[in-house]
């Protein structure tokens, strides 16, 4: 899998699917609720925004950028 993209409504805590992908260096892009309990930074370790244009941005943004998905890939593995 290139990205993920994972735009849940309201959050409960860490998600498991999120802590998969990043251990298995798949690039995501989230919401704020999306990587609630996880140390994330937007930019750094995942795509994150609150509208479903940013997210749709992010997203196209790491499907064509393969550098940038692979800098992802490291980063959240840390």
């Amino acid at each position: 899998m290139d990205v993920m993209l994972y735009a849940p409504n309201s959050g409960s805590g860490m998600k498991v699917k999120l802590m998969e992908a990043f251990a298995l260096g798949t690039p995501i892009v989230t919401t704020s609720d999306g990587v609630e309990g996880i140390a994330a930074e937007d930019g750094i370790h995942a795509g994150m925004c609150e509208d479903d244009q940013g997210l749709i941005d992010r997203t196209v943004e790491l499907l064509n950028n393969p550098n940038l998905r692979q800098e992802r890939r490291l980063k959240a593995r840390y």
